[in-house]
């Protein structure tokens, strides 16, 4: 046997001590993924749909809340400027069924505006902000919250099919403040907070922490060390993680087009359970994303030699 034979034969050989190759038949495509996803959501349709609700509910009610403060804090804002909400609201009412006089009245009432200059009317956006900021950070931030905490939730029906909604629950409070601070730190170290550009560092860094959450939950790993593990794990797998996830993410956005359509004919009560909809749907790629995070885990690019 030669020396370029030998040199190959030993090439090879180093490869698969290492399994440094490419093991991309042995991943479960997206077809795949999203049938064993769908098949797991409808096993743990009863502890899923528990959750939606409640989960769904609260932040409904504290979004329709938050935005009864936030208009109430605009309205006085405006009446400040001689601007009465609720008087705009009845001539809007009015313009849509199509009354001439209303149209006239508000386009007075405009110009009336533009008459006082472009420093009231600065100064009059600053102030409406300035009352509105506080109640939109709350909110944002309840949003976020419940999301963190839905989150843990389904990501523990997701690992463990043998729990229901009780169990789940119960594990997920230890889970509350992990996968918070996990969530500040991929935002941090993704760079997702720069304006503009930070949209492309999310892009190329978010979906190499896709199995952080799986470490912390499962695994019981630190914030950072889970953080630092998921980006080892993920090396080589940034294609396919993104790709799955844009594929998912679109049957998910498609269905959820769907069913909003279909609540939209339901009036209030359809607006009401959009958050629940929301959740589902929450519920259904927490589960895609465990499966793509665990099919990744079983099958690393590089194992370092021990």
């Amino acid at each position: 046997m030669g020396p370029p034979i030998k040199r190959y034969c030993a090439i090879i050989l180093r490869a698969i001590r290492y399994r440094e190759f490419s093991p991309l038949h042995m991943i479960t495509p997206l077809g795949a993924l999203l049938s064993v996803s769908w098949a797991q959501f409808r096993r743990r349709i009863v502890p899923i749909v528990i959750g939606a609700v409640f989960f769904g509910l609260v932040l409904g009610v504290s979004q329709s809340f938050m935005g009864k403060r936030v208009q109430e804090s605009a309205g006085t804002a405006l009446q400040q400027f001689g601007i009465d909400l609720q008087e705009m609201q009845a001539l809007q009412k009015r313009i849509e069924v199509g009354d001439e006089a209303a149209v006239a009245e508000f386009q007075q009432r405009m110009q009336d505006l533009q008459d006082r200059g472009p420093d009231v009317a600065a100064q009059g956006a600053g102030l409406v902000f300035a009352r509105m900021a506080p109640y939109l950070g709350v909110s944002v931030l309840v949003s976020i919250i419940i999301s963190i905490i839905a989150g843990a939730y389904f990501l523990m029906l997701a690992l463990d099919e043998t729990l229901d909604y009780a169990k789940a629950a119960k594990r997920e409070v230890g889970l509350i403040v992990p996968l918070f601070l996990l969530w500040l730190w991929i935002m941090v170290r993704s760079f997702v907070w720069i304006p503009i550009i930070g949209f492309v560092f999310a892009v190329v860094l978010l979906p190499r922490f896709l199995c952080a959450p799986v470490l912390v939950a499962r695994d019981r790993k630190g914030v950072l060390e889970s953080a630092s593990m998921s980006y080892a794990q993920t090396r080589g797998y940034w294609g396919k993680i993104f790709g799955n996830g844009l594929g998912a993410g679109i049957c998910v956005v498609v269905a959820m087009l769907v069913v909003g359509f279909l609540l939209g004919m339901f009036g209030t009560a359809g607006v009401m359970l959009m958050p629940v909809a929301n959740m589902l749907a929450t519920a259904f790629m927490t589960i895609f994303a465990v499966k793509l995070a665990l099919t990744i885990q079983e099958h690393p690019l590089v194992i370092q030699q021990r």
